[in-house]
């Protein structure tokens, strides 16, 4: 889902390591729609509940650590961004 935090997250990586062309939202998951679409026609129906969840970090800079650490799409973006501009990204997450 593009809305809250998962949406800004992935909006700022595109600032800085713009997927492919061709390469879909991975944020289609979050939505019916797009689960139906990535499922295919195999699948006879499906049932979701939106929920708020919550994440605990010590502070900002902790979430930014963990997901620099351990989220590929961070990963892959800090990789593959000119090395000016990591410090720029990660103060912008």
């Amino acid at each position: 889902m593009s809305e809250g935090w998962s949406g800004d997250w992935f909006a700022v990586h595109a600032e800085y390591a713009p997927p492919p062309p061709g390469v879909q939202s991975p944020l289609r998951w979050g939505t019916t729609e797009g689960v139906e679409e990535l499922l295919g026609a195999g699948v006879r129906s499906t049932a979701n509940t939106r929920r708020t969840t919550r994440q605990y970090y010590r502070s900002i800079d902790h979430a930014v650590a963990v997901f620099s650490t351990h989220f590929g799409p961070t990963i892959r973006a800090l990789e593959t961004i000119d090395p000016a501009e990591r410090q720029a990204l990660l103060d912008d997450l």
